[in-house]
């Protein structure tokens, strides 16, 4: 698919640049580069390249095996009934009490971008 050539096109890594083309990063209202760069800082399982323009998994934190979609399933949680306030660094903090957190996922209206009241989380 489009990413996994552009993975390799990139020897690992992909521009920031193609990144911030994605309607999922848009909606995050994330337009700039070094925006992006700041968020990859922080995350566990990604890197920068040394110039900063590209980003790759980091395999011996987030090895390929570990993200087939059994084994993300088996690790991943669905919670209803949230508060609509809740964001996505409030649900990271919480359930960090139970283990490590690799990603939270908080589904929006399309139109009115409002939280749906219902997250993912994935261990």
């Amino acid at each position: 698919g489009f990413m996994r050539q552009k993975i390799q096109d990139g020897n690992g890594y992909v521009e920031l640049s193609t990144i911030l083309q994605f309607n999922r990063i848009r909606a995050l209202r994330c337009r700039y580069p070094a925006q992006l760069a700041q968020a990859v800082r922080k995350s566990d399982m990604l890197v920068l390249s040394e110039d900063k323009t590209a980003v790759k998994r980091d395999l011996t934190k987030a090895p390929m095996e570990e993200t087939d979609s059994l084994a993300v399933a088996m690790r991943t949680v669905y919670v209803e009934g949230l508060p609509l306030t809740f964001t996505i660094d409030d649900l990271s903090l919480f359930f960090s009490r139970y283990g490590r957190v690799r990603f939270v996922d908080l589904p929006r209206h399309p139109e009115t971008r409002e939280p749906r009241g219902f997250c993912f989380a994935e261990f």
